[in-house]
């Protein structure tokens, strides 16, 4: 997924277009499309969001999902990975949303995620953890997961 340096130049001057303009539910989703982020519907995004910088194209928002204030979703950590925000999910002011390698950490459709939480896929080659998740979750679905933090497994 080599990119030319005019393209991953473009992609920061929109993604910094897109964290402070206005326009949640048109210009915002408007910039981050034009750098590759694949967005079905009406979405809203909130101010001072950040997707993603160097493969934007790994980030999926369907149709009536909501991406409040500060918050970051990144699809790359030592490698890419694919992040999907489902049809009518909520992430909270300041959620972070993290993909390892070969993952893909997906908020369900209808999934609600609680202020300040933090998603995360695990790498494949990670054991379980030994700690509790400690982060606010919960969808439709819901196996009944609460705390802090989710850690999703790979």
């Amino acid at each position: 997924m080599e990119k030319s340096t005019l393209r991953r130049v473009l992609n920061r001057i929109l993604e910094m277009l897109a964290r402070f303009a206005p326009g949640a539910t048109t210009l915002r989703p408007f910039l981050h499309s034009l750098r590759g982020v694949r967005i079905t519907g009406r979405v809203f995004i909130g101010d001072d969001v950040y997707l993603e910088n160097e493969y934007p194209e790994c980030i999926e928002v369907r149709e009536g999902a909501q991406i409040c204030l500060r918050s970051i979703l990144i699809a790359h950590t030592r490698g890419s990975g694919r992040i999907v925000i489902g049809k009518d999910a909520f992430l909270g002011a300041n959620c972070v949303v993290t993909a390892s390698p070969g993952t893909t950490p997906t908020i369900g459709d209808g999934a609600v995620v609680a202020t300040s939480s933090v998603v995360a896929a695990a790498s494949k080659e990670a054991e379980r953890p030994s700690f509790y998740p400690t982060a606010r979750c919960s969808s439709s679905d819901s196996r009944g997961l609460r705390g802090r933090a989710l850690l999703l497994p790979g």
